[in-house]
């Protein structure tokens, strides 16, 4: 499994231009998998990656928008 990550950053906090409470308010997560699990195991890693994924967790909880966009070889 391999996870990329591309993030929109309000830059007005990082230019101290404004505080601002969501610094990255949507990202996108590029889960690229090769598995030769069935559908329904791979549905359950899909499911779970927002629960255990440290990455996600810290961003959804930050309040980010985290869209998966998930590509699987078999």
């Amino acid at each position: 499994m391999t996870l990329r990550l591309e993030a929109d950053l309000d830059r007005r906090g990082v230019t101290l231009a404004e505080e601002i409470d969501i610094p990255f308010p949507r990202a996108t997560l590029f889960i690229d998998v090769t598995t030769d699990a069935d559908e329904a195991r791979l549905a359950k890693v899909k499911r779970d990656l927002g629960r255990y994924c440290s990455l996600s967790k810290v961003l959804r909880q930050a309040g980010t928008r985290l869209d998966e966009v998930w590509s699987v070889s078999r």
